[in-house]
């Protein structure tokens, strides 16, 4: 990749701005709740961006590995997944790690966290875990896929929809750890 991030106007389908700083390929953005823009990297940082001033205002290094995702918790803090397994919380306001969370056998590809609070991970290791953040313990691992887990969001009825290598959606009754259908049709990785 071009290590960049491309800000667009989306009515007028034009780049705007690009943002530069990353020094490998950036692999995931999500904006937070105070209007920054946070951005995840092969380099093994998460960078704050002030999308109106087009500058990264802090850099937050921990990860020893790229970092695939990024989320906003509801408490504010930043959890982020990481190529070294882990996933780590961060207090942006401090720009600081305050926790580590320890499990998976695989990368961590992507984080949701559910409507009653808990942190959902889905890893290479072909599992999702249900953390509770508040006491950083996992307090579930949902087995079923038969490769990797690459995509995670929770739909409006409650259950947790998961995408994987192994080209199928599971749909999952968290309630219960329960796996409650598998949707196939696809013909490679549901990423």
């Amino acid at each position: 990749g071009d290590n960049m991030i491309k800000l667009w106007d989306v009515e007028r389908q034009a780049c705007v701005a690009t943002l530069k700083g990353h020094t490998y390929g950036v692999m995931s953005l999500t904006q937070l709740s105070d209007g920054r823009l946070a951005s995840g990297s092969y380099d093994n940082t998460i960078k704050l961006w002030e999308v109106s001033r087009q500058a990264c205002v802090a850099t937050l290094k921990g990860h020893t590995n790229g970092v695939w995702s990024l989320t906003q918790l509801s408490d504010g803090r930043l959890a982020s997944g990481s190529l070294d397994n882990t996933i780590k919380l961060w207090e942006v306001s401090r720009q600081a790690c305050v926790a580590t969370l320890k499990g998976h056998t695989g990368y961590v590809r992507s984080l949701t966290q559910l409507s009653d609070g808990r942190l959902a991970s889905g890893s290479g290791d072909k599992t999702i875990k249900l953390w509770e953040v508040s006491r950083q313990a996992c307090v579930a691992t949902l087995k079923g896929h038969t490769s990797g887990v690459w995509s995670l969001t929770q739909l409006s009825d409650g259950r947790l929809a998961s995408g994987s290598e192994d080209k199928t959606i599971k749909l999952w009754e968290v309630s219960r750890q329960a796996c409650a259908a598998t949707l196939k049709g696809h013909t490679s990785y549901v990423r």
